[in-house]
């Protein structure tokens, strides 16, 4: 599409991307999933008294949009980075989210990821398609990959083509 690049797609619909894709998915299931997958990491014991500090579990979500997925894993208790290279997608999700409870990247899903290590990467409903390079997907994998906790997990929905 003439003048079509990664960072306008969300210029034409961020508006009304709720509207559109906001039952694309089960999103109560997807938060379940990725809280059983990391839930909340961390015991720390003083000596004279013993507390439990719960250290909220990293989650580095891509392609985040409007925070469709982002705010309820935020609100699930998650440390959620939301990435994403749309100005105008992110402004709604700042909207969604007046407490801040996500963080918000803007920029690239390959070039422009925060250092982590994060328990969990998540790239939903078929965001991964979006990459559009020669070598794109495989660039992300590997970006990905070095931001990962060592026992981190990397959660991909997307549809499988038929063959």
């Amino acid at each position: 599409m003439l003048g079509y690049n990664s960072t306008s797609y969300g210029t034409g619909f961020a508006d009304v991307y709720d509207d559109w894709y906001g039952d694309v998915t089960d999103v109560a299931a997807t938060v379940s999933r990725m809280v059983g997958l990391v839930g909340t990491v961390g015991t720390v014991s003083t000596v004279s008294t013993v507390s439990t500090v719960s250290t909220v579990s990293p989650v580095l979500e891509l392609g985040a949009g409007t925070g469709r997925l982002a705010i309820p894993l935020a609100q699930a208790g998650l440390g959620v980075t939301a990435v994403d290279s749309s100005r105008e997608m992110l402004d709604q999700l700042r909207a969604l989210d007046p407490d801040g409870s996500v963080t918000v990247v803007h920029g690239d899903m390959v070039e422009d990821l925060p250092d982590g290590p994060f328990d969990a990467a998540l790239i939903a409903y078929n965001t991964i398609f979006n990459l559009l390079g020669d070598g794109a997907q495989q660039a992300c994998f590997s970006a990905v990959a070095a931001r990962l906790a060592p026992d981190g997990v990397f959660v991909v929905e997307a549809f499988v083509p038929e063959t």
